[in-house]
């Protein structure tokens, strides 16, 4: 199956003081190559001029993808700086993102979490720093980038162990408010955090709002920091006064063990809440069922135009945007195929995958990917326009191997061919 979508993208590149000539040859490159070309052939190699591009203007481009041009918030978009690292000990296969690909998809990234990215830089090392993902040279070259640009906010393209962020906030802090009169607090984030927060964003169902907030407690429970270990709820009183008495005296219960505590009852009642959501849907499965119609599930890399289809087929006004994880719930129509034996099926879509894709968010979304394996067939939309499509195809041919559907008929809808 080749499906066309004829769509049109309207881009609104923002001017600032940092790169006003930057955004100046966007705008031009994008009213040259407005036109669409019949003659596109989606097997064909890459623009040259796209690879051989500076890879910081193109991190920067990529960025501004998603961003809306109705947005009144420009001003106050918060500024990021982006760091990558590739381990030189690790081979990289022919499918697996190179560092600079990686690179650019996290400044979409970025970008469609309302972040404006002013600069990126990368390293590749034998094997990566245990305290600070990168070395101390490279720490010091991103806190001089971060205060010539007056961002506050790092982004790691690879998820930070716990300890490794709570280093590199403190380094940050304390280089930057060093030498600035005005105390400022530097966010770290990692790639698994911002997608998280895209999701967060997203999130418009109860259903999707519940694994959210679960995948994004999940996240955090380890990475929470002892910033209230002053305050104790039982505390030897002065002169061997007592609050509590005989057996109770002692530093008593930090504030951080409380809110430990208080998360994992959360996560508890969270996941009560999901199972009951798992519950729903198997019912709803099973009165399909017993309709007897196929079901055939649409599948694929995020912002591929899974939901685009899903309307094209089914005359539906399902949401649909140039966004990434624009949906997040799984949505099933009614759909009539003209000359099959059977000629109405249940077309479902589901929610996009992508490279490094978070255990927290396959964990949480575990109720939405079961639509997947209860389908009859996959229909596999790739966006072909994408230089890496091969690469984001394998990405999804090895998240559906994980979840043990490889038995599963596949289909592969070749998408915005045009």
């Amino acid at each position: 199956i080749i499906y066309c979508n004829i769509s049109h993208c309207y881009k609104f590149i923002p001017r600032n003081k940092y790169n006003n000539n930057r955004y100046k040859s966007y705008i031009n490159d994008d009213e040259q190559s407005s036109g669409y070309s019949l003659s596109y052939n989606p097997l064909d190699l890459p623009n040259q001029r796209i690879i051989s591009q500076d890879l910081e203007d193109l991190i920067v481009k990529r960025s501004l993808r998603f961003f809306k041009p109705s947005s009144k918030l420009l001003d106050k978009r918060e500024l990021c700086y982006l760091v990558g690292l590739q381990d030189k000990s690790v081979l990289l296969e022919e499918n697996d993102y190179t560092m600079e690909e990686s690179l650019s998809e996290l400044s979409e990234l970025a970008g469609a979490a309302g972040l404006t990215v002013t600069g990126s830089t990368y390293q590749r090392v034998d094997q990566s720093n245990s305290n600070y993902y990168v070395g101390p040279g490279k720490l010091r070259e991103i806190s001089q980038q971060m205060k010539k640009y007056k961002c506050t906010c790092v982004i790691f393209d690879a998820e930070l162990t716990p300890s490794q962020q709570k280093h590199l906030e403190i380094s940050f802090n304390e280089e930057i408010n060093s030498s600035d009169k005005r105390k400022k607090s530097i966010k770290v984030i990692d790639r698994t955090a911002l997608i998280l927060d895209i999701f967060a964003q997203h999130a418009r169902t109860k259903e999707g709002q519940l694994q959210v907030q679960l995948a994004l407690l999940t996240y955090r429970l380890p990475r929470l920091t002892n910033m209230w270990s002053h305050l104790e709820r039982q505390s030897a009183g002065a002169r061997g006064r007592s609050n509590g008495g005989v057996g109770l005296r002692g530093p008593g219960e930090k504030q951080l063990e409380s809110d430990k505590r208080e998360m994992k009852k959360k996560i508890s009642v969270l996941r009560k809440s999901i199972d009951s959501v798992r519950s729903h849907r198997m019912m709803q499965r099973n009165r399909r069922k017993r309709l007897g119609l196929p079901v055939v599930a649409l599948v694929g890399y995020t912002n591929a135009g899974k939901s685009t289809v899903l309307n094209s087929f089914s005359g539906s006004s399902v949401y649909a945007a140039d966004v990434l994880f624009a949906t997040l719930d799984p949505t099933t129509r009614i759909v009539t195929m003209p000359g099959l034996k059977c000629p109405n099926i249940l077309l479902t879509d589901t929610v996009g995958f992508i490279s490094k894709i978070p255990t927290q968010l396959v964990a949480a979304f575990r109720a939405t990917l079961e639509e997947i394996s209860e389908a009859d067939v996959l229909l596999h939309v790739i966006d072909v326009s994408n230089p890496a499509w091969k690469k984001q195809e394998a990405a999804v041919l090895k998240e559906l191997t994980n979840m043990g559907l490889t038995n599963k008929p596949i289909v592969s809808v070749w998408n915005k061919i045009d």
